[in-house]
């Protein structure tokens, strides 16, 4: 089984189909790319016209960012203002920060489980978008009143709160 699929990933590196795609070649840890296809180059020209601008390669390549898997459409355009054209019309079925652009290229995510944590921390990873020094969360908590507790039960958690607020840092799990 091993061979044959061996056998399979030459045949398409072959004839085209598999590549390296050069935006990849060096990646930070916690990144990897599974595979990278290449579409043809009459798919290529047909979508430009469709999305407003000359395309010159379209890859999409499947990569593995800190163990979520999401697909990346790098559009490498004949020139910025191609760029721009093809940007324009993607941003028209998906906004930021599904879609951006660098230079000549635009960057397109997809994926079926694809939200905008993932998508977002993708660009910081690869170098798209400047990763930002501090992220801020918000955190939803449902809760209840309850009846009757121990008096001792919330105890590690105010003592934690105690420490947070005096600034110590190993009060953050």
């Amino acid at each position: 089984m091993r061979r044959w699929c061996l056998c399979f990933a030459l045949f398409l590196q072959a004839g085209g189909l598999l590549a390296n795609e050069p935006l990849f070649e060096e990646l930070p840890p916690g990144v990897f790319v599974q595979k990278t296809l290449v579409v043809p180059s009459d798919q290529t020209r047909a979508i430009g016209r469709k999305l407003g601008g000359e395309i010159t390669r379209l890859t999409n390549s499947f990569l593995n960012v800190h163990g979520r898997s999401i697909q990346v459409n790098v559009i490498a355009c004949a020139n910025e203002a191609a760029a721009k054209g093809v940007l324009s019309g993607l941003l028209k079925i998906k906004p930021y920060p599904y879609t951006l652009r660098q230079k000549q290229v635009v960057i397109e995510y997809v994926g079926a489980s694809l939200d905008e944590t993932i998508a977002l921390k993708t660009s910081w990873e690869l170098g798209f978008v400047t990763k930002p020094k501090a992220v801020k969360y918000r955190v939803t908590a449902e809760l209840a009143t309850v009846e009757r507790a121990h008096y001792m039960s919330a105890n590690p958690l105010f003592n934690l709160f105690l420490k947070q607020r005096q600034g110590d840092s190993s009060a953050v799990a």
